[in-house]
């Protein structure tokens, strides 16, 4: 039997995180690999709650892919999904990429300053140890 976790057990950081990466990417230094992996499991975790409780906001998180990166273990990167293809795309077409949500948003769409992401990756941290 499946134990599924309530959107309420997770911190509105992590929902915050989601967001911001589906708009930009995010990189975010863990202590270890293995910490890091245990992160992309907590975020997908929170995506599939979303999702089988019907939130609002779930198609805008699962518009965020969440992957570690290959050279640093320990670096989880947050961004829109297929953003590496659009940016080819985008080169050899000659236009400009833009990111655009498939759902309305209500929040801020600007982009996280460095003090702003610290901020936000220290409170991601603190909500799942």
């Amino acid at each position: 039997m499946t134990r599924k976790t309530p959107t309420q057990a997770f911190d509105s950081s992590l929902q915050e995180l989601f967001r911001r990466g589906a708009l930009s990417v995010i990189r975010m230094t863990c202590p270890s690999k293995e910490v890091a992996i245990r992160y992309r499991a907590r975020l997908n975790k929170l995506r599939t709650a979303m999702r089988n409780e019907n939130h609002p906001d779930w198609k805008l998180l699962h518009a965020t892919c969440v992957r570690i990166d290959r050279a640093d273990p320990r670096i989880l990167i947050l961004e829109p999904q297929d953003y590496e293809f659009a940016q080819a795309i985008h080169k050899v077409l000659g236009t400009e990429p833009t990111i655009v949500p498939e759902c309305p948003i209500t929040y801020s769409d600007e982009l996280l300053d460095e003090e702003a992401q610290k901020k936000l990756t220290a409170r991601f941290l603190k909500s799942i140890r």
